[in-house]
Formats: structure tokens, sequence, C-alpha cells
């Protein structure tokens, strides 16, 4: 004869599980954030043109310092003669040789590269060299360069040509006036 059944009792507790995500987590917090931004923006107009307007200028200005792809801002047309040009990035050992000087100094975010320098970059080393026109040149290791060309003239047309000694250099040019040029001329 089989056992008894064993009946069921009202009392019984069951226990639910609720699961939540990071992603449900983050996605609730990211949507109340919007909605407070929305209500702050009718509430404050001017203030929250203010500070967009701020937000834009600081990111406008970091991604000029970083990839070199846009102009800083407050600057307009550039004079004509010859133009400023300085590293965004360098890494390892790159050296610099001044049109005037005899010796090899160590490249510096602050130094200013002119017509004639030369730069030098070691078995480890890369330089990025961005030009007032928003030209970036990428040296590569063990490659020596010649600044040639870096003016602009009163159209705002600008001239820009590095000569490649040895080694290897990459281009990225950015939008030009009409008549710009910009170069690299291989040895």
């Amino acid at each position: 004869m089989p056992a008894p059944a064993k009946k069921r009792n009202d009392d019984d507790t069951t226990i639910g599980w609720i699961t939540v995500t990071y992603r449900s987590v983050l996605l609730a917090v990211m949507a109340l954030l919007f909605v407070v931004a929305v209500v702050l923006y009718f509430a404050f107009p001017k203030t929250s043109h203010d500070l967009m307007s701020s937000l834009t200028d600081s990111l406008s200005s970091l991604t000029s310092k970083v990839g070199g792809s846009a102009p800083p801002p407050g600057h307009g047309p550039k004079p004509a003669g010859n133009l400023k040009t300085s590293f965004t990035n360098l890494d390892g050992s790159v050296k610099v040789k001044k049109k005037n000087s005899n010796t090899w100094v160590t490249a510096d975010y602050n130094l200013p590269l002119e017509k004639g320098d030369v730069i030098q970059t070691g078995a480890e080393g890369m330089a990025k060299i961005v030009f007032a026109d928003l030209t970036n040149y990428t040296v590569k290791p063990d490659s020596l360069i010649v600044i040639e060309q870096n003016s602009s003239n009163a159209e705002q047309q600008t001239n820009v040509a590095v000569q490649v000694t040895t080694g290897t250099v990459d281009l990225s040019t950015a939008t030009y006036s009409q008549g710009s040029k910009s170069q690299v001329i291989a040895a």
C-alpha cells in the first residue's frame, strides 16, 4: 500500500527571486538623469544654454589638444607668413636639431618647430606633429625628417612640406582652403 500523500498546507511560504542586471540599473539611472536634464533645461533655459556652450568649448579644446582635429576656440584666420608647428604626441626617443644649431635636443611639447628643423625618432620613438593648418604628420620609428615649408599667404592658403630622409611618415590632411598644399618629399 502506498504511503499517504502529504497535504499541502496554505501556510507554506514561497520565496521568490527577482534578478536585477547592471544594464537595467544603468538604463534606469540614465533615464532619470535625462528627465532631470530636460526639466532643468525648461526651468532654467539661459543657465542651461551657458552650460552647454561651455561644455562644447571644453570638448572642442580637448579634441584639438588630443587629436589635432579641431581648431582651438577663438582662433580666427592665421596671418600670412611662417606658421607655428608643434608636437602633439611624443613616444620614446625623439630628438630635434633646430635650423640654427648644431646640437640635438630632446623633443618637448613646448618646443616650437620651424622651417629647417630636423626631427629624428629612435628605434622605439614616434612623434605626431601638427602644423597650423591642422595637417598631422606621424613620424614612425627610426625616421629622420626635415621641415621644408610651413607658410601661409594673405588668402589663407597654406603650404606645408616635410622631407623624409630616412624612415616612414604618415600624413593626415585637414580641410584645406582652395590652393593650399601639403606634401611629403622623399629623398
